[in-house]
């Protein structure tokens, strides 16, 4: 059997809103780090339309990612905007990479329990809209409101990692301390969405609870449906 061909690496080109050709603002550490978290990654998931899938970043993607917040940052929202560069490169670029996956994830159409995703937004821009309550004090998601066409609301909270799994097993306890103030202030939040992605080992978990589950259970209830709904000792341990 013969392999998957490599996957191109090669970011751009950019544009600015003028139709001119760029360069955008990236180090060279940042675009380095920015290469190694392209790849195809082994999704598992308690979620059947996800479980098994294989999800692949490569320079189209996050060209295209790149591009879209440039226009943003340009445009009418820069608060909403992310530029790799104004952040130390570990951060930025685990951050750029868990907006990408969770939008490669959670497309339009994409299932969830028989329920289509109709839009996504981001947290800070629901709360802009009124859409969610966030809490006053103590730990808050700051990821992806999912809304369905059967009006469900799913409250997505993702963790990407460079290093390996050791972060991803440390932020379990602070994933749901995080949902769990959130559902509190949200009645209407129906559903959690967590993600935790090793960047190293090219692997994503995916984990949907309801609201019930969430709020009955401990970081530690947490880490065993991870390893049981997701996939197993070898993602978190």
């Amino acid at each position: 059997m013969s392999s998957a061909p490599p996957v191109n690496t090669l970011l751009g080109p950019f544009y600015d809103l003028d139709g001119t050709e760029i360069l955008p603002v990236l180090t060279e550490a940042t675009e380095a780090a920015i290469e190694r978290i392209m790849g195809r990654y082994r999704i598992h998931a308690n979620v059947p339309s996800l479980d098994g899938r294989m999800l692949v970043i490569d320079n189209q993607v996050v060209t295209r990612y790149i591009q879209d917040d440039w226009n943003r940052v340009m445009g009418d929202e820069p608060d909403l905007g992310f530029l790799p560069a104004y952040w130390s490169t570990p951060r930025a670029v685990g951050r750029l990479a868990e907006d990408i996956i969770c939008r490669e994830l959670l497309q339009d159409e994409m299932l969830l329990a028989g329920d289509r995703v109709r839009k996504l937004y981001a947290v800070r821009e629901a709360a802009a809209q009124g859409l969610l309550q966030m809490p006053r004090k103590g730990a808050r998601s700051d990821d992806l409101l999912l809304e369905t066409e059967r009006g469900n609301w799913y409250l997505v909270e993702s963790k990407a990692s460079l290093t390996g799994r050791r972060y991803l097993r440390a932020s379990i306890p602070k994933a749901w301390r995080q949902t769990l103030n959130v559902l509190a202030a949200n009645a209407r939040l129906s559903h959690v969405l967590y993600i935790w992605a090793s960047l190293r080992e090219n692997f994503v978990v995916v984990l949907a609870l309801d609201r019930e589950q969430v709020q009955d259970t401990s970081p530690e209830g947490l880490r065993r449906l991870v390893e049981i709904g997701g996939c197993g000792n070898r993602c978190v341990r």
